[in-house]
């Protein structure tokens, strides 16, 4: 009987007793709400106008939201905590710092994401309105950091409104003459638009990015840019503007591009496609070059066909062929 009584008053690992252990943390919990309830109170009061208070002390109030918010993430009390983060936000912007009222927006985005991923519609706006502002505090970049972060979670998701962030941000980072800190954005915006079928989108991104290389300098950069073009304009049927796209890249001569082994790999390409030589094509999808470009792209090329398109994407010769057709009226 003694044995089995010393089982039952078993200590735990922590050196507490499982149920001690539960309501210890059920009250540090509560601790931590009353005192996130006391200090959006204080937050409060600094706000409130009274009869012989005019004026609200913003600055005085948006420390106490801040804490508040804090306690109450704390407390695993994600809706309270967000109104004292956008409170917090307030009262910044009430005073003109429209950076630290873009961190606390931001902090509300996260808040309403950790608790729940899928509510695009609750996090969405507070990282917009985050981004927002920022650019009043003509911090550009960090508008784009954080749109770039939405546009991240929406992936797969909600590939129509990632794409549009993405391109909101890669505007941002140019406008901040930021175009060193969006590499990474590039080629994530890119893969996003091809893995979404959104070709349109993704040749205004490659333009987006050739332009930036071009301004960095960065020559290896344009002609993967210039590459994946050609290969996209295929990929969408369209052989005519992929032709004229390559023709106008090799008589840019900033640029070298018929001169490097991309230049000339595009120009097999499309004698490939010209010629309907489909065996051209296989060897070409072999050749290390079109490695070097993005995942995404890289992939997109190996499924391509003679015919347009892409394999299982319903491309077919005969719309290739009255491209074709067309390109040697009009050339």
């Amino acid at each position: 009987r003694r044995k089995a009584t010393d089982r039952q008053n078993t200590i735990s690992l922590t050196g507490r007793p499982t149920d001690v252990v539960h309501q210890w943390c059920v009250a540090m919990a509560s601790k931590k709400r009353a005192d996130a309830e006391a200090k959006e109170k204080e937050g409060d009061k600094h706000v409130t106008k009274t009869l012989f208070k005019w004026k609200a002390d913003y600055m005085a109030a948006a420390p106490a939201y801040e804490k508040a918010a804090q306690l109450f993430k704390g407390a695993k009390a994600y809706d309270d905590a967000r109104r004292c983060y956008e409170k917090a936000a307030d009262a910044q912007q009430n005073e003109g710092f429209s950076y630290s009222a873009g961190k606390n927006m931001e902090s509300a985005g996260d808040v309403v994401r950790s608790a729940n991923a899928d509510d695009a519609d609750g996090w969405l706006p507070l990282y917009e309105q985050a981004a927002m502002y920022y650019q009043e505090d003509d911090k550009a970049d960090k508008a784009a950091d954080t749109l770039v972060k939405a546009a991240r979670y929406c992936e797969g998701k909600n590939d129509d409104e990632a794409v549009r962030l993405y391109k909101e941000a890669l505007d941002m980072y140019t406008s901040a003459e930021a175009e060193y800190k969006a590499g990474p954005s590039f080629k994530a915006a890119l893969a996003t638009c091809v893995r979404a079928g959104k070709f349109t989108d993704a040749l205004v991104v490659l333009q987006m990015h050739a332009a930036a290389a071009e301004k960095l300098n960065t020559e290896t950069d344009i002609h993967k840019a210039m590459l994946s073009t050609i290969i996209i304009h295929l990929a969408n049927h369209d052989f005519v503007t992929a032709r004229r796209y390559y023709q106008e890249a090799s008589a840019d001569d900033a640029s070298d591009f018929a001169g490097t082994d991309m230049g000339a790999a595009a120009n097999d390409l499309l004698l490939a496609f010209e010629d309907d030589d489909a065996e051209a094509l296989t060897a070409l999808q072999q050749q290390q070059v079109f490695t070097f470009l993005d995942n995404q792209v890289a992939r997109l090329f190996k499924r391509l066909t003679i015919g347009g398109g892409v394999s299982g994407g319903g491309g077919d010769i005969k719309s290739n062929l009255a491209s074709l057709d067309q390109f040697r009226h009009t050339d």
